[in-house]
This record gives structure tokens, C-alpha cells and sequence, in this order.
């Protein structure tokens, strides 16, 4: 079992290294708003050897393409609770996520 680890910040990303993490989730939220800052600096600095997800309230397709080949996974968070058709929405995330 793998235990993931939330990491903001580069010093908080290099103890989560340091104990031997393998899943790094990277927040991209600034104020309960989607934010790339975090993923921007921290991404390039994850080995390859270990897994980075991104964690945010993505809310349309394109806000997933800057991730694409940097981020293993999306955690989708926040906005399917306020979708009309959660659905449908997020099939359409997941679709994109999945198969670009």
C-alpha cells in the first residue's frame, strides 16, 4: 500500500522524498480557486521514479492540458459537487484526463 503524501512547497516535497514517498500530491488551489503556481514550480522537481498527482477543482478541459505529461493523475475535487449534471461533467474530465 502506498501512503500519499500532500506537498506544497519544495522543502515539504523534499522530506516526502527523504521517507521514501512514492505518490506526491501536488495542491493547485490558491483561495479555493485553481491555481498552477504550485504544480509549475514543484512538478519538475519530482523524480521520475515517483508518482505525481495534482489535486484541484478543475472545472473545464482545458485547465487539465497544461498538466498533461507533467502529472501522472488529477484528483478532481470540489467542483462535481456544484455541477448540474455531475455526470456528465465529470465524464467529460475523465474522458480528457484519460485520453486527451
Amino acid at each position: 500500500m502506498a501512503a500519499p503524501v500532500e506537498v506544497r512547497t519544495e522543502s515539504e516535497l523534499s522530506i516526502a522524498l527523504s521517507v521514501g514517498a512514492r505518490l506526491v500530491i501536488i495542491p493547485a488551489f490558491a483561495q479555493d480557486s485553481l491555481s498552477h503556481e504550485g504544480p509549475d514550480l514543484l512538478l519538475p522537481k519530482v523524480p521520475r521514479s515517483i508518482t505525481p498527482i495534482v489535486r484541484g477543482p478543475f472545472g473545464s478541459l482545458e485547465e487539465l492540458e497544461s498538466l498533461r505529461g507533467r502529472a501522472d493523475a488529477v484528483w478532481i475535487a470540489k467542483p462535481i459537487l456544484e455541477a448540474e449534471d455531475p455526470e456528465g461533467f465529470l465524464s467529460r474530465l475523465v474522458e480528457a484526463a484519460e485520453h486527451g
